[in-house]
């Protein structure tokens, strides 16, 4: 299934509200709600980093320390490699962190330049996933000015009583996680299942600047 550049922009604009916020963050994200976290989140990523006089150097800076304050780089990691992950080395998982972030960064930086004033994300309900109290998905709507609203449902986590986490984003019922799980399980069917493979073909997307699968990213 392809991915319109529609859905992909929702998943940036998405990873703006929920992978960034500043330095310190529990001063910021105090809610002990689900629905009051998702607002807060909404809050703070919109007044750190909407502002375009800040240089593109600085963003890029700015977001990939936020995205790594703010992400599971690690869960997420491990999930979209699926079995590869078991098999790779400590290294292997450690470089593959590494440049996930940076893949992360230059695929969804460009994205935010979309924001406009008049966007707006609203919580429409909370339901509570898997029944362990722990798991719970939060259903919102972003509205674009002279754009169709989109649908985002946000998972999120809470272990032992502490701070929430985001673990996945579904955009118009379409999942990061998933979506980039079947991107990268295909790279390394294609190289043996080679995990320092699909770190080096990473790299030199990255050093040519084309990230990410293009049968996944281009238009219908």
């Amino acid at each position: 299934m392809r991915a319109s550049f529609n859905t992909v922009a929702a998943f940036a604009l998405a990873a703006l509200l929920a992978w960034t916020h500043p330095a310190g963050a529990n001063e910021y994200l105090t809610a002990d709600e689900p629905e009051a976290f998702i607002v807060q989140l909404r809050d703070v990523s919109l007044e750190q980093l909407t502002d375009q006089s800040v240089a593109a150097e600085e963003r890029r800076a700015r977001f990939q320390t936020l995205l790594n304050e703010g992400f599971d780089v690690e869960a997420v990691s491990s999930f979209v490699l699926a079995k590869y992950w078991r098999q790779a080395s400590d290294n292997e998982r450690q470089m593959f962190k590494t440049v996930f972030s940076d893949v992360l960064t230059a695929r969804f930086l460009p994205v935010f330049d979309l924001y406009q004033d008049g966007m707006d994300l609203s919580v429409d309900r909370v339901s509570e996933a898997g029944g362990s109290g722990q798991v719970f998905d939060v259903f919102s709507t972003l509205k674009r000015p002279n754009e169709e609203p989109v649908k985002i449902a946000w998972r999120l986590l809470q272990r032992d009583g502490g701070n929430f986490k985001i673990v996945d984003v579904r955009v118009e019922n379409l999942s990061m996680a998933i979506t980039l799980r079947s991107e990268y399980t295909t790279q390394l069917q294609r190289n043996g299942g080679s995990v320092a493979g699909l770190i080096d073909d990473l790299k030199q997307r990255l050093a040519s600047g084309v990230v990410g699968d293009p049968k996944l990213t281009e238009s219908n």
